[in-house]
């Protein structure tokens, strides 16, 4: 039997993780997010060289000033991202969303690669943090399943003490171009997503579960994200995974059609202007955040999704009595 106390804090991690997700939504409750927290090796030069550190903290400083104007949130690293925020004297509120991977080589590519270390939840609300983000890849090895569901609960248990909302991100393994594997590639999506959804993240941040090549794929698209709205208890969201501006805005127009809540993206919106310096396509991600964000908001709100919580009694002393006794919380709306 819990305490009132212990009552107590339940209703302030609820609480609290609800209202650090609104300041991630735009007005309407959706999700326009800019991600740049990528890692140093996603960063090139115009030579094709690995940018410099002060360079790609540059870059993630432009790309911030920017997009913020369009933008609901934006996903940041703690090494440059959080740093460039304040390179860019940001003044316009706006969702500050943490991640909290690191990222190991793997021939010549970065890959997640767990938790990363002296970087806990403590840490992401001194500095600001309304949500922390966390990558990781799926394996097909059940004893590697098994960790990885343990390693997410643990983080969901400390954000959530915190009420700090988590946006689970897992990623399945490139398929081919053949169908059944595009089929498979879909499938593993959906299960992943419903499994996080279970272990209780907030947001589920996607790969989009299709392809858009042809009428019938797109067909088979539409249909595999509105089971994947089904399967999940809470908001998800599109990621870009590289793929080009305009092959993004497709797959999104049809994940809003079935329920998707917004979008993270990152590449898409400035990947192909990224090795320029100085930095020049401002305008180029300010447009493409506008069409996303057009597109996005006819898809689920954030309370469409997620019940509103808020307490019931009042007065003295309100959050330390037992809900069960006191009624604390009611929810507002359904899924």
């Amino acid at each position: 039997m819990k305490t009132s106390v212990e009552h107590a804090s339940d209703v302030a991690e609820r609480a609290g993780a609800r209202r650090r997700l609104e300041r991630c939504t735009s007005p309407s409750g959706h999700f326009f997010v800019c991600a740049i927290d990528h890692p140093m090796g996603t960063f090139v030069s115009g030579n094709g060289r690995p940018a410099p550190v002060p360079a790609v903290r540059a870059l993630k400083s432009a790309v911030l000033e920017e997009s913020i104007l369009g933008a609901s949130a934006v996903i940041v690293d703690p090494e440059l991202g959080i740093p460039a925020i304040w390179d860019a004297e940001l003044t316009q509120p706006f969702g500050m969303i943490v991640n909290a991977e690191r990222f190991e080589d793997r021939d010549g590519d970065p890959v997640p690669g767990g938790r990363r270390a002296n970087w806990d939840a403590s840490h992401m609300v001194t500095l600001g943090a309304d949500a922390v983000k966390y990558v990781f890849t799926l394996s097909s090895d059940p004893f590697v399943t098994a960790d990885r569901e343990a390693e997410v609960r643990e983080l969901i248990v400390e954000a959530h003490r915190f009420g700090l909302p988590v946006v689970a991100e897992p990623l399945a393994p490139d398929p081919s171009d053949e169908p059944e594997a595009i089929q498979r590639h879909a499938r593993a999506i959906i299960q992943a997503a419903a499994t996080y959804s279970e272990l209780g993240a907030d947001v589920l941040k996607v790969q989009f579960p299709g392809s858009i090549e042809t009428q019938l794929s797109r067909r088979e698209a539409r249909a595999a994200c509105q089971e994947l709205s089904d399967a999940v208890a809470g908001p998800w969201v599109l990621l870009s995974q590289g793929v080009g501006f305009d092959a993004f805005l497709r797959q999104m127009r049809i994940a809003s059609d079935a329920g998707a809540s917004g979008f993270m993206a990152g590449r898409a919106l400035w990947g192909d202007v990224s090795h320029e310096a100085p930095f020049v396509g401002r305008e180029v991600v300010r447009r493409r955040l506008d069409e996303l964000a057009w597109c996005a908001g006819a898809g689920a709100s954030l309370s469409e999704r997620l019940p509103t919580v808020r307490p019931v009694a009042s007065g003295p002393g309100w959050w330390l009595r037992d809900r069960g006794a006191f009624g604390l919380l009611e929810e507002v709306g359904s899924s």
